[in-house]
Parts: structure tokens; sequence; C-alpha cells
């Protein structure tokens, strides 16, 4: 290896004086930026931008190192403007009690929205109420069950009429307290028999016993007949109950949506307006034994 000679100027750097493009140091203005921390900025950045509470942060380093001044820097740096606060309601929840739904709404919002949750109630305790007893209601109703009525009549009319022309009569048996089951019992001197009573007589010798087996052969055939006509009208039963539920959302439609709607200006959020279908679906499958619930519609 060679070694080379150095003069005395030669062993200390020089700044040139074309590196810098001013005059005077005070023509500059000082930099915001910290220098030779590049790592520890990064680390304070991260803990003041933690939007949870429970977070702390501890600083370390050398006296005289300029820790103090490079976090209230940073603080100053830092927008700690909020610029989408929300308001948070919690609604009921049609679907699960247990878990109520949140709604977010634009700050200043959630109470507007409240106060219109109280107002639409009011108006529903008053309003369907008067929907539901309105004679047009009942006429429109009592319309719509009389052709189901017909049906079901039509029905046992003809299990009827056959077990009349067989000497039968279709009776109402009771079984329990405030409970009877339906069967066809031959008539005997006008008044129907049970197969107990048959029994009797047939051992007392009023019946013959081909009397006997004929009146159990004509009662399974009448009372397959019966049970046919039993599950016909179950059946009708059903279409009627489903269309009464539909006739009692088609005339409250109207009534409930035209009160909701007072809602329909607030948070415009997809959740909020997912929610809103809730109540209606709800409101609109009372009834008239459903009056008193109305004075506590989940809110």
């Amino acid at each position: 290896m060679r070694f080379k000679s150095l003069k005395p100027e030669e062993l200390r750097w020089t700044c040139p004086d074309d590196l810098f493009q001013f005059e005077k140091s005070s023509e500059l203005k000082p930099t915001k930026k910290i220098v030779g921390q590049d790592r520890a900025v990064r680390a304070v950045k991260l803990g003041l931008e933690i939007p949870s509470s429970g977070y702390n942060m501890f600083v370390t380093g050398v006296s005289g190192s300029g820790r103090e001044t490079t976090v209230k820097r940073i603080l100053d740096q830092i927008d700690t403007a909020c610029c989408d606060l929300v308001d948070i309601c919690y609604v009921y929840n049609f679907e699960d009690s247990s878990r109520p739904k949140a709604l977010l709404f634009p700050a200043g919002e959630g109470r507007q929205f409240k106060e219109g949750i109280t107002k639409c109630i009011d108006l529903l305790k008053k309003n369907i109420p008067v929907v539901l007893k309105s004679e047009g209601t009942a006429a429109e109703k009592n319309a719509l069950l009389e052709g189901y009525s017909a049906r079901k009549k039509k029905k046992m009319e003809k299990v009827e009429k056959e077990a009349i022309e067989a000497g039968f009569a279709v009776v109402s048996i009771p079984v329990a307290p405030g409970q009877n089951r339906p069967d066809v019992l031959p008539v005997i001197d006008g008044k129907p028999r049970t197969y107990e009573e048959l029994q009797e007589m047939a051992a007392g010798g009023q019946i013959e016993a081909e009397k006997l087996a004929e009146y159990r052969k004509i009662h399974g055939r009448l009372f397959k007949l019966l049970a046919a006509a039993i599950r016909s009208a179950q059946t009708i039963e059903i279409e009627a109950q489903t269309e009464l539920d539909r006739f009692y959302r088609r005339i409250l439609k109207p009534t409930v949506n035209g009160i909701l709607q007072r809602l329909s200006g607030l948070g415009a959020r997809r959740r909020r307006s997912t929610w809103s279908g809730c109540p209606r679906r709800y409101l609109t499958t009372l009834r008239p034994s459903h009056l008193k619930a109305t004075r506590e519609i989940p809110g």
C-alpha cells in the first residue's frame, strides 16, 4: 500500500462556496423537519394516531437530544379535527329482539330520528285502530270471510246429506271440558246412538247382530267422508287466514307508509333504510285483536 502525504489544509473538509444558493443564513426559513430521528418520529406518530383510549407513550433519550421539542412539534402537525362525526342510535331488532340494531346518522340527526320515531308511534297508535275499526274495513272483511264460510259449509252439508240418507247424523261428542270431537252416529228412535249404546241394545235383543255390523260398516264409510270434509275445512281456514293477512296488510300499508315516510329524510344510509322496512312489515300484520298491543309498539 502506498501512502500519500497531505498538506495541512487538506486535513479538514471545507464546504464549497457554490453548494448553497444563498448569501446569508438569515435568508433561510427554519425547517419543521426533525433531522436524524426518522424512526422515532414514525413511532411517535403511530402512537398519537391510535384512536382508542387506554394507550400510553414512553419517550426516552439522552438529555438534550430534543425529546420534548420533537413530541411538541409532532403534536402541532397532527390534525385533530374530526370531520365525520356520527350519531349512533340503537333500535329494536324485529328479527331478534335480544340484539338491537345500530343505525348511523350524520352528527345531530340522531336526535331528530329519535323525535321522529316518537311522533310516528303516536300517530300510528291513533290511526291504526281507526283504520281497523272502520265500517269499510269491517264490510270488506265480512265479504271476504263469507266466501270461505260458504265453501266450508258446502263441504259439511254434503257429508250431512249422505249421513241423513243412511239414517245417521253428524254430531259433536264432548271429550273434555271445552273440547268436542265430530262423529257420525246412527239415529234410532229419533236419537243418535253411540257404539256403546248399540252394543247394549244388541245384547238386550233390541237390534240384531247383523244390523250392528251394518251400522259399523256404514259408520266407517261416513266417518272417512267426515274426516276428509274436516281436512278440507281446515285447508279453507288456512286459505282464509292467509287472505285475511293480505287484506290487513293492504289496508294498513298506505297509513303505515305515509306515517313512516316522515323518517325518510334522515340519515340516507343503507342500514337505516333496511331497518325501516321492518316496522312496516310488523305494523301491517296487526289485526283488531292486536289493538291493545299497538300501545306498546317497539320503538
